[in-house]
C-alpha cells in the first residue's frame, strides 16, 4: 500500500492501484524507493515532484519517501507511469551552509543541532545521541546531508543514523548499533541463495593524512603525532600483512587532531579484506511474526550454510525487495564488514547530489616583502612592521635581510637672517685709584714722609726744593650707559650633496617581536625569523602586525650610534581562499 502526502504533510490519497512496489534500504546512506501506475489512473495527478509517498509491506510500515523523476512508458497493455522516489532524508540535500562555517569542542549532539538549525523549512530535529566524545568541525559551501554525514568520519566505533518518519517534524537519531544478533539466515529455512566476494587489494596499514592546502602547504599531522607523519595499524595485523602504505586524504579538514582521528578510524575498516556477501533470502517475518525472523538494516546477522561450509556473522548494511506486492518474501541483502557507501548502487541522481562538494575554495601561496630605508640611531631604531593575515594557514617562510651604512644627510649651513641691532648695556660703576705724588715747595723734613731733594739747575737762582711723596687716593665716577652694534642682513649659503659621517657602528641589535636573535653584524641576508615571531601556543600569532627593529650600537668614535638602515622582510604565506567584501 502506498499513502500520498503533500508537501506539508497532509494525506491527499491512497494508491490501490499502484504495482511494481519495491524499496532499497541503505546503513547510514539515503535509501529509495520505485512505483507505478496505470496511465489512466486519476491518482497519478496526485503524484506531483515531491509529494511524500508512505511505503507499507503487507501491514509493516517501510518508511517515508518523495517522488522524484518519473517517466511514462506504453506497451500493449496500455501506458504505465513509473514513479522514483528517495528518502525523505534527502531534503537536508535542499539547504546548505552558505560560505564557511565553525563548531569548536561541541558534543556530536549540539553539532546536529547546529547543521539542523540551518534548515528552512525545520522538517527535522534531534532525537537521541549516544556518542559525547567533543569535536571540531569546518564546512564551507556545503549542503546539510554532506556536513551530517561528515560528523561521523572520526568515530572508531560503529555508529548508526536512524530516524522516525511517522511523526513531524522527523526525528533524527544517532546511536550504536546492537552487537547482539538479533536474526538468522539457515540452509533450507529462509536461505536462498549466498555470493561471497572478499577484495585484498584495498588493504591499508598505514596512512599518511593529507588535509587541507596544496604542495607543501598540506596539513599533516606530525605536529600531534610525535613528527611521525602517519598512523599505523596494530602489530598483529602489520605482522600478517605488512606495511601496505596509503594516502587518507580529506581536504575538508584543518585540524591535525582530527584529521589524525579520521586517519584511525578509516585504518581500522582497512586494515583487513574487504569482505561482502550477498544473501538472497526469504523473509518469512510476515508469516511467522518472530522477531528473528525478521531481518531490519544495522542489525548483526548470521548466516550458516551447512552444503557450503559458510558460516559468520556480520551486520546487515543493505536490503532490496524488488515487488513487495508481487512476491513479497523476496529479499536481496548486502552483508559486509565495512562500509559499503562507497559502492552501494544509488539512484544516480542522487550519487551525484551526495558527492563531496567540489565549490571548497583551498587557497593559495603568496610572496610579498616590506621594505625600509631610513637613518636611525641608538635611540631611534629602524623599525619594519609587517602583517600576517587571518586567512594565513601556514607561515612557509619570513626571511630578513639587511646592511649598515654610515649616516646620511642632503644638505648644510642652511641659515638666513634679517638685519639687526645688537645692544651692549652696562649699569655704572666707581674706579678707586691710590698712589701719586705731593710736591712741597718748603724746605724741612718730615718724618713719615719721603723726601727728595731736587736741585733745579739751568736757572738764574741758584736753589733746591723739598719734596714729599704723599700716599693718596683718586676716585673716578663712570656713569651707566649702552654700545649698540649694528647687524646688517647677511645669508647663510645652502650647499647641496650628500654628506655622511665619518663613522660606523661596530654592531647592532636585532629584535623580532621583542625578541633578541642571534644576528649582531653590520649586514645579514635571509636570516630566518620564525621562531622569534610571537606565538600563540605554539602558532604564529595572525590578525596583528609584527615587528622587526635594528639598533645600531654606539663606540667612541660613533657615540650616538648613527647609522643608515636598508632591511627587507620577505614572507612567503599560505592563505585561504575566503574572506570579507567584492570591494
Amino acid at each position: 500500500m502506498i499513502r500520498v502526502y503533500s508537501r506539508n504533510m497532509k494525506l491527499v490519497s491512497i494508491l490501490q492501484n499502484a504495482f511494481d512496489i519495491s524499496y532499497s534500504e541503505k546503513m547510514n546512506s539515503l535509501g529509495s524507493a520505485e512505483f507505478s501506475l496505470p496511465g489512466d489512473d486519476p491518482k497519478n495527478e496526485d503524484c506531483k515532484a515531491f509529494n511524500y509517498v508512505e511505503i507499507w509491506d503487507g501491514d509493516e510500515r517501510v518508511d517515508l519517501y518523495r517522488i522524484m523523476p518519473n517517466s511514462m512508458t506504453k506497451d500493449g497493455s496500455g501506458r504505465i507511469n513509473t514513479y522514483k522516489c528517495e528518502h525523505v532524508l534527502a531534503t537536508l540535500l535542499d539547504d546548505v551552509l552558505f560560505k564557511y562555517h565553525q563548531t569548536s569542542n561541541l558534543r556530536p549532539a549540539d553539532t546536529i543541532e547546529y547543521i539542523l538549525s540551518k534548515q528552512t523549512t525545520q522538517n527535522w530535529i534531534l532525537g537521541d545521541v549516544d556518542f559525547t566524545d567533543l569535536y571540531s568541525y569546518k564546512w564551507e559551501n556545503e549542503n546539510l546531508y554532506n556536513a551530517l554525514m561528515s560528523i561521523v568520519k572520526p568515530y572508531t566505533e560503529d555508529y548508526m543514523f536512524t530516524w522516525d518518519t511517522s511523526v513531524y517534524p522527523w526525528v533524527l537519531n544517532l546511536v550504536r548499533p546492537s552487537n547482539e544478533v538479533s536474526a538468522y539466515i539457515r540452509y533450507k529455512k529462509n536461505l536462498i541463495g549466498i555470493t561471497k566476494d572478499e577484495d585484498p587489494t584495498d588493504i591499508v596499514t598505514r596512512y599518511y593524512p593529507l588535509g587541507y592546502g596544496e604542495g607543501d602547504n598540506q596539513l599533516t599531522i606530525e605536529s600531534v603525532n610525535g613528527g611521525v607523519p602517519y598512523v599505523d595499524a596494530d602489530s598483529e595485523t602489520i605482522e600478517k600483512y605488512g606495511i601496505i602504505a596509503d594516502f587518507y586524504i580529506d581536504k575538508s579538514e584543518e585540524n591535525p587532531a582530527m584529521l589524525k582521528a579520521k586517519a584511525i578510524a578509516a585504518l581500522e575498516k582497512a586494515k583487513v579484506p574487504k569482505v561482502v556477501y550477498t544473501v538472497d533470502a526469504a523473509e518469512i517475518y510476515q508469516i511467522t511474526k518472530e522477531p528473528i525472523d525478521k531481518l531490519i538494516v544495522g542489525s548483526l546477522i548470521q548466516v550458516y550454510d551447512s552444503e557450503s561450509g559458510i558460516e559468520f556473522t556480520a551486520r546487515v548494511v543493505g536490503k532490496d525487495k524488488s515487488d513487495i506486492k508481487g512476491n513479497p518474501g523476496d529479499t536481496k541483502l548486502t552483508i559486509a564488514n565495512f562500509d559499503t557507501r562507497k559502492i552501494s548502487s544509488v539512484v544516480s541522481t542522487i550519487q551525484k547530489r551526495q558527492r563531496v562538494s567540489e565549490v571548497s575554495s583551498q587557497g593559495a601561496t603568496q610572496i610579498d616583502s616590506n621594505d625600509y630605508q631610513d637613518n636611525c640611531d641608538a635611540t631611534h631604531p629602524a623599525v619594519i612592521e609587517f602583517y600576517i593575515p587571518e586567512e594565513c594557514v601556514r607561515v612557509n617562510k619570513c626571511l630578513l635581510s639587511y646592511k649598515v651604512e654610515k649616516f646620511r644627510t642632503y644638505a648644510r649651513s642652511n641659515i638666513s637672517n634679517p638685519a639687526s641691532t645688537i645692544t651692549s648695556k652696562s649699569g655704572g660703576s666707581s674706579i678707586m685709584s691710590s698712589g701719586g705724588q705731593l710736591w712741597v715747595l718748603e724746605p724741612g723734613y718730615t718724618s713719615g714722609m719721603a723726601v727728595t731733594d731736587i736741585v733745579l739747575r739751568d736757572t738764574p737762582y741758584e736753589h733746591a726744593h723739598q719734596i714729599v711723596d704723599i700716599n693718596h687716593m683718586h676716585e673716578v665716577e663712570v656713569p651707566a650707559h649702552t654700545h649698540n652694534v649694528e647687524m646688517p642682513e647677511h645669508t647663510h649659503g645652502i650647499e647641496h650633496g650628500i654628506f655622511e659621517y665619518g663613522n660606523l657602528p661596530e654592531d647592532v641589535l636585532i629584535k623580532v617581536d621583542g625578541n633578541v636573535i642571534p644576528a649582531s653584524g653590520l649586514s645579514g641576508k635571509d636570516i630566518d625569523i620564525v621562531p622569534y615571531l610571537s606565538a600563540t601556543d605554539g602558532k604564529i600569532q595572525r590578525g596583528i602586525f609584527h615587528k622587526v627593529e635594528i639598533f645600531p650600537g654606539v663606540t667612541e668614535q660613533n657615540p650616538l650610534g648613527l647609522a643608515r638602515i636598508t632591511a627587507t622582510v620577505v614572507k612567503q604565506i599560505f592563505t585561504q581562499s575566503r574572506g570579507g567584501g567584492d570591494y
